[in-house]
Protein backbone atom coordinates (compact mmCIF):
# COMPACT_ATOMS: atom_id res chain seq x y z
CA UNK A 1 0.00 0.00 0.00
CA UNK A 2 1.36 3.46 -0.64
CA UNK A 3 0.03 6.53 0.74
CA UNK A 4 0.87 10.35 0.96
CA UNK A 5 0.37 13.15 3.80
CA UNK A 6 1.67 16.38 5.11
CA UNK A 7 4.49 16.09 6.98
CA UNK A 8 4.36 19.85 8.79
CA UNK A 9 5.69 22.93 6.98
CA UNK A 10 8.65 23.81 5.20
CA UNK A 11 8.98 27.67 5.88
CA UNK A 12 9.21 29.30 9.32
CA UNK A 13 6.50 27.83 10.95
CA UNK A 14 5.65 28.39 14.87
CA UNK A 15 3.17 26.25 17.43
CA UNK A 16 1.50 29.96 18.02
CA UNK A 17 2.98 32.36 15.72
CA UNK A 18 2.45 33.22 11.52
CA UNK A 19 1.92 30.21 9.32
CA UNK A 20 4.40 29.84 5.91
CA UNK A 21 1.25 27.98 4.06
CA UNK A 22 3.63 25.21 2.83
CA UNK A 23 3.57 21.75 3.66
CA UNK A 24 6.42 18.86 3.37
CA UNK A 25 4.89 16.29 1.13
CA UNK A 26 5.85 12.56 2.32
CA UNK A 27 5.43 9.63 0.60
CA UNK A 28 5.15 6.15 2.28
CA UNK A 29 4.71 2.75 1.40
CA UNK A 30 3.53 -0.04 4.00
CA UNK A 31 5.21 -3.33 3.38
CA UNK A 32 4.24 -5.50 6.27
CA UNK A 33 2.19 -5.21 9.72
CA UNK A 34 -1.66 -4.15 10.14
CA UNK A 35 -2.91 -2.93 7.00
CA UNK A 36 -5.24 0.22 7.22
CA UNK A 37 -8.18 -1.86 6.57
CA UNK A 38 -8.86 -4.54 9.02
CA UNK A 39 -10.38 -7.05 6.84
CA UNK A 40 -6.85 -7.29 4.64
CA UNK A 41 -5.25 -8.02 8.67
CA UNK A 42 -4.11 -11.65 8.06
CA UNK A 43 -1.90 -14.31 6.56
CA UNK A 44 -1.81 -13.12 2.65
CA UNK A 45 0.56 -14.60 -0.09
CA UNK A 46 4.26 -13.26 0.52
CA UNK A 47 5.55 -9.89 -0.67
CA UNK A 48 7.81 -9.85 -3.95
CA UNK A 49 11.58 -10.03 -2.39
CA UNK A 50 14.21 -7.23 -3.72
CA UNK A 51 16.45 -8.74 -6.25
CA UNK A 52 19.95 -7.93 -7.53
CA UNK A 53 21.89 -10.39 -10.46
CA UNK A 54 25.92 -9.74 -10.78
CA UNK A 55 27.92 -11.51 -12.99
CA UNK A 56 30.12 -13.41 -11.08
CA UNK A 57 33.00 -13.59 -14.31
CA UNK A 58 34.57 -10.87 -16.58
CA UNK A 59 33.18 -13.32 -19.74
CA UNK A 60 29.91 -12.93 -18.16
CA UNK A 61 28.99 -16.99 -18.07
CA UNK A 62 28.12 -17.00 -14.35
CA UNK A 63 25.06 -15.24 -13.12
CA UNK A 64 24.96 -14.70 -9.33
CA UNK A 65 21.00 -13.76 -7.78
CA UNK A 66 20.94 -12.63 -4.41
CA UNK A 67 17.34 -11.25 -2.54
CA UNK A 68 16.19 -9.78 0.78
CA UNK A 69 13.70 -11.70 2.21
CA UNK A 70 10.48 -10.35 1.97
CA UNK A 71 7.32 -9.50 4.36
CA UNK A 72 6.01 -13.25 4.37
CA UNK A 73 2.78 -11.75 5.21
CA UNK A 74 2.01 -13.84 8.37
CA UNK A 75 2.95 -16.97 7.26
CA UNK A 76 6.38 -18.58 6.27
CA UNK A 77 8.66 -18.62 2.94
CA UNK A 78 9.29 -22.00 2.29
CA UNK A 79 10.55 -21.92 -1.00
CA UNK A 80 11.57 -19.44 -3.66
CA UNK A 81 11.01 -20.02 -7.61
CA UNK A 82 13.98 -18.04 -10.02
CA UNK A 83 12.34 -17.48 -13.12
CA UNK A 84 14.77 -16.70 -16.49
CA UNK A 85 14.18 -15.34 -20.31
CA UNK A 86 16.50 -14.06 -22.63
CA UNK A 87 16.13 -11.06 -24.49
CA UNK A 88 14.55 -11.87 -27.99
CA UNK A 89 13.12 -14.81 -26.92
CA UNK A 90 9.41 -15.40 -26.75
CA UNK A 91 9.20 -17.03 -22.79
CA UNK A 92 10.28 -17.10 -19.75
CA UNK A 93 10.59 -20.86 -17.65
CA UNK A 94 11.48 -21.54 -14.07
CA UNK A 95 15.10 -22.31 -13.69
CA UNK A 96 15.21 -23.42 -10.32
CA UNK A 97 13.54 -23.52 -7.01
CA UNK A 98 15.73 -22.49 -3.95
CA UNK A 99 14.53 -23.54 -0.14
CA UNK A 100 15.55 -24.03 3.55
CA UNK A 101 16.00 -20.32 3.74
CA UNK A 102 18.92 -19.51 1.41
CA UNK A 103 18.59 -16.03 -0.39
CA UNK A 104 20.54 -16.92 -3.60
CA UNK A 105 21.02 -18.91 -6.65
CA UNK A 106 23.71 -18.84 -9.13
CA UNK A 107 23.49 -19.47 -13.14
CA UNK A 108 25.21 -20.40 -15.95
CA UNK A 109 24.35 -18.42 -18.95
CA UNK A 110 26.34 -18.71 -22.98
CA UNK A 111 28.64 -15.83 -23.19
CA UNK A 112 26.38 -12.81 -25.41
CA UNK A 113 23.10 -13.80 -23.66
CA UNK A 114 21.29 -11.48 -22.62
CA UNK A 115 19.69 -13.12 -19.74
CA UNK A 116 16.67 -11.41 -17.14
CA UNK A 117 15.62 -12.73 -14.08
CA UNK A 118 12.49 -12.84 -11.54
CA UNK A 119 12.42 -14.29 -8.23
CA UNK A 120 9.19 -15.00 -6.31
CA UNK A 121 8.35 -16.63 -2.08
CA UNK A 122 5.82 -19.18 -2.11
CA UNK A 123 4.20 -19.85 1.56
CA UNK A 124 1.13 -21.83 2.22
CA UNK A 125 -0.97 -19.35 0.46
CA UNK A 126 0.50 -19.66 -2.42
CA UNK A 127 3.48 -18.14 -4.63
CA UNK A 128 3.57 -14.31 -4.52
CA UNK A 129 4.42 -11.72 -6.99
CA UNK A 130 7.40 -10.93 -8.15
CA UNK A 131 9.73 -7.78 -8.50
CA UNK A 132 10.54 -6.28 -12.36
CA UNK A 133 12.37 -8.51 -14.21
CA UNK A 134 16.16 -7.47 -13.80
CA UNK A 135 19.10 -8.20 -15.88
CA UNK A 136 22.54 -8.61 -14.21
CA UNK A 137 25.53 -6.32 -13.94
CA UNK A 138 29.26 -6.51 -14.27
CA UNK A 139 31.22 -5.95 -10.52
CA UNK A 140 33.71 -3.49 -10.92
CA UNK A 141 36.23 -5.63 -9.68
CA UNK A 142 35.68 -7.77 -12.66
CA UNK A 143 36.36 -5.13 -15.19
CA UNK A 144 39.52 -5.39 -16.89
Amino acid sequence: MVFVYADGCTGACEKAGPNSATELLTLARQSSGPRLFAAYDGPDLPAAPRLDASYANADETEVVLSWQEPDDHGSAVYEYRVYRYFVGDSGAEQIGTVINGSASFTDTVAAGDQPRYRVTAVNAFGEGGSCMWIGPTLKIDLIP
